[in-house]
Order: structure tokens, then sequence, then C-alpha cells
């Protein structure tokens, strides 16, 4: 599994990519929320299929909301 920390400004939204090692495709993925007010829009793997992608939203308007983005990779 890779990983990748994400962040986002109080009322931003955003894309946020985890790639896989060389050669691995991503076979899942998501993310974690454990400071602030995020939530999901959708959850895929990237084009070619070497990463997992979220998009993300902030519902504070006055909080920063952050965590990880996940991928379960095989070869």
């Amino acid at each position: 599994m890779k990983s990748a920390a994400w962040t986002l400004n109080p009322g931003q939204e955003s894309d946020f990519t985890v790639a896989c090692d060389s050669g691995q495709k991503a076979i899942s993925g998501g993310f974690d929320n454990p400071q602030g007010v995020g939530f999901g829009v959708d959850t895929r793997p990237t084009p070619d299929g070497s990463g997992w992608r979220v998009f993300l939203v902030n519902a504070s308007t006055t909080a920063a909301a952050s965590g990880s983005i996940y991928a379960v990779c095989l070869r």
C-alpha cells in the first residue's frame, strides 16, 4: 500500500493522487480525514492505472482539513 498526505484550506477543494511503485497497478484506494471536515466526492484509478486519485472538499469555512490518500497496488 502507498500513501501521500493531503491538506485543504477552509472552503477549498482539489484532486489528490498517490502513485504506485513502478510496474504496479492500483486496484483500490481511499483516504482518511483525522483533522478537519473533509469529504470525498470521487475516488478512482488514474487513467493509466498507476495510482489512485481522490477528489476532496473541505466543508469548513474556518479550519483546514488534512489526512492521507491511499492506494492498494499490485504487480
